[in-house]
């Protein structure tokens, strides 16, 4: 809606809000507010505080907020026909005989949500791999089925873990999506960077558990290396090679040389 004049409300303002509202059903704030003016203001006085319009926000807030689920639920729905669209091409190359062009569902189906829709091949791309990821982002579809989380902040999940293991989503994605300390939404700021500091904690666990495997496979090698030379048994093997060889003669009768 754009910016008014403090002092008197558009017509056209007006009506737009009567429009909103009686498209939800409510006929008694589409009539108080269909006849234009100024709302809720006593006569002849200017007041910072107008009841009128703030019922008005409140309920067209609610609205937003209704349609934004709606809207999360039907990307629910927009990414199961991108896995069924998958499947079905995925069916057709298993039929076709071998092509000495190597051919890819993925890519044939982003050109062809692309080319069908406008969509650009790299927002397709990113939705197929949620779309054909349901185990690995439980959490993200079942969210966003509910409606409790828009597309784009489930595709910014997406994003930054795909260097993780899947045994660390289900946990990080619950850790992400939850409500503010107020149990209102949580806002983009808070969202990214509790993202983002799930991500860096998850990475290190995974270097600190790759370096104490490493080192138990290390400690499992020890025995073997010491039953067999080891590292000691090698170097006293290069120590003997080192030694002088006996005298040998030049040839028949001539001098022995060291």
């Amino acid at each position: 809606m754009p910016y008014q004049e403090a002092g008197a409300t558009s017509p056209s303002t007006m009506a737009r809000i009567a429009f909103v509202l009686g498209a939800r059903g409510d006929a008694a704030s589409a009539r108080r507010f269909g006849g234009g003016g100024r709302v809720g203001v006593a006569d002849g006085e200017a007041s910072l505080r107008d009841e009128g319009l703030d019922e008005q926000a409140a309920e067209l807030v609610a609205e937003i907020e209704a349609l934004e689920t709606s809207k999360a639920r039907t990307e629910w729905r927009l990414l199961e026909a991108y896995a069924a669209l998958h499947t079905v091409r995925e069916l057709q190359l298993a039929r076709l005989p071998r092509s000495p062009v190597p051919l890819c569902a993925d890519q044939i189906v982003t050109q062809e949500i692309a080319c069908a829709t406008g969509v650009g091949p790299a927002e397709v791309s990113r939705r197929l791999e949620l779309a054909t990821a349901p185990r690995r982002h439980r959490v993200l579809r079942e969210r966003l089925r509910d409606g409790r989380v828009s597309l784009h902040r489930a595709l910014q999940v997406v994003a930054e873990t795909r260097s993780l293991d899947d045994s660390v989503l289900p946990e990080l994605e619950t850790a992400v999506l939850a409500p503010a300390p107020d149990g209102a939404v949580s806002s983009q700021r808070l969202f990214m960077s509790r993202l983002r500091r799930c991500v860096r904690s998850a990475e290190h666990r995974a270097d600190d558990e790759r370096r104490c495997a490493a080192k138990r496979r290390r400690k499992a090698r020890a025995p073997h290396r010491r039953r067999h030379g080891g590292v000691h048994g090698r170097r006293s093997r290069a120590a003997r090679s080192r030694r002088p060889r006996p005298c040998r003669r030049a040839g028949p009768g001539g001098p022995r040389r060291r």
